[in-house]
This record gives C-alpha cells, sequence and structure tokens, in this order.
C-alpha cells in the first residue's frame, strides 16, 4: 500500500493535517494566550497548549501512529499473504484420526 503523504494545510486561523483528501488532526490558536497553540483531540477537546512546532508534531506523531495501526489492520486481513492456502474445504486429510480407525 502507497499512503498518501502527510501535508499541513493553513485552516482559517489553524492548520490542518491532511493524508490526500482525509483530515488526519487540526492545531488551533489558544483563545486566551497569543501565540500558544493547542491540538483537537478526539470528540473536539483541546490538548494543552504549546508553540506551534510542538502541537504540529503531536499531531503528526498521533496520526502517523494511526496510519501505521490501519496498515498492520489491512495486512492482517490480507488473502495473497494468508500461511494457509488450501482454504476450508482442502484436500488433504485431517490431523485427527477418525473413530474408526481408533476403534482398530
Amino acid at each position: 500500500m502507497t499512503a498518501s503523504p502527510l501535508a499541513w494545510q493553513r485552516d482559517g486561523s489553524g492548520w490542518v493535517l491532511l493524508a490526500g483528501r482525509r483530515r488526519r488532526g487540526r492545531v488551533v490558536p489558544d483563545q486566551k494566550y497569543p501565540g500558544m497553540w493547542r491540538s483537537v483531540k478526539f470528540r473536539g477537546q483541546l490538548s494543552d497548549m504549546s508553540n506551534l512546532s510542538w502541537a504540529k508534531n503531536a499531531v503528526l506523531v498521533a496520526a502517523e501512529r494511526e496510519l501505521e495501526f490501519e496498515d498492520r489492520q489491512r495486512r492482517a486481513i490480507d488473502l495473497q499473504k494468508c500461511p494457509e492456502k488450501r482454504g476450508v474445504s482442502g484436500k488433504q486429510s485431517s490431523p485427527v484420526r477418525s473413530i474408526a480407525e481408533a476403534a482398530e
């Protein structure tokens, strides 16, 4: 899988991190302290205050972690990489002995 490159784009007074057209995080200016920034977390909660570069870095690290998780999930269900390729109704016999063989 080739991931879309992450890129920052201006969004009003803040910044948004995009992977292709998908939004991966936001950084907004603090309402009370000029020059300070906060990242927008899950359900609109705001992070602690920091300067712009630290706030952007926090969003970038979280986005990279999320992309890595999604990639691992995608690879886990990829049938091309499945170690067992014979399927459910394979021609090989079961490794368990049948009842008739055990009775002999």
